[in-house]
């Protein structure tokens, strides 16, 4: 939706991953350990992420991507950590979207129970881009790979498998 030379959009994925709730949110609330595990896929395309501060609200994530992606670097700062909701909610504050005529790239991630041992992640991705940069939609896009609740739930398996 176009309004006064922005374009609005919002990306949904959702994907259910065989765990709980409870620990696919320990998971995805601990912000230094869910950057090892997305850095550590090589489909992810990172080179490297950086999480400045304790992880909770306020902390800073620097994720910088593998040469040739357009993105090359940017900031997100954790703006919401709901345990009892299990949503985490990130806003990129500087570079990559920023640098590419997006105006505000924010990202929710949330955790809900499907059963006792299944959970449905959801990630909302929701943006605004100035219209004569248009064309850098297809980025929004690309960064809603499933490959990261795969990546969550390969860790899953090995931590089960090892306790």
């Amino acid at each position: 939706m176009a309004t006064g030379g922005l374009i609005r959009g919002e990306q949904i994925i959702s994907v259910d991953i065989p765990f709980s709730a409870s620990k696919v949110w320990e998971v995805y609330a601990n912000t230094h350990q869910l950057a090892q595990i997305f850095k550590s896929v090589p489909a992810s395309g990172f080179k490297d992420i950086q999480v400045v501060g304790d992880g909770g609200v306020g902390s800073h994530i620097i994720v910088t991507f593998k040469p040739g992606n357009p993105l090359k670097q940017f900031r997100e700062t954790v703006m919401i950590l709901d345990h009892q909701r299990k949503v985490k909610e990130v806003e990129v504050t500087e570079g990559g979207f920023l640098n590419l005529g997006f105006t505000s790239f924010h990202t929710r991630f949330q955790i809900l129970p499907k059963g006792p041992d299944m959970a449905t992640v959801t990630k909302i991705m929701r943006y605004n881009v100035r219209e004569d940069s248009a064309a850098n939609l297809s980025l929004a896009s690309a960064n809603d790979n499933p490959y990261q609740v795969e990546a969550v739930e390969a860790f899953l398996n090995g931590s089960s498998t090892s306790n």
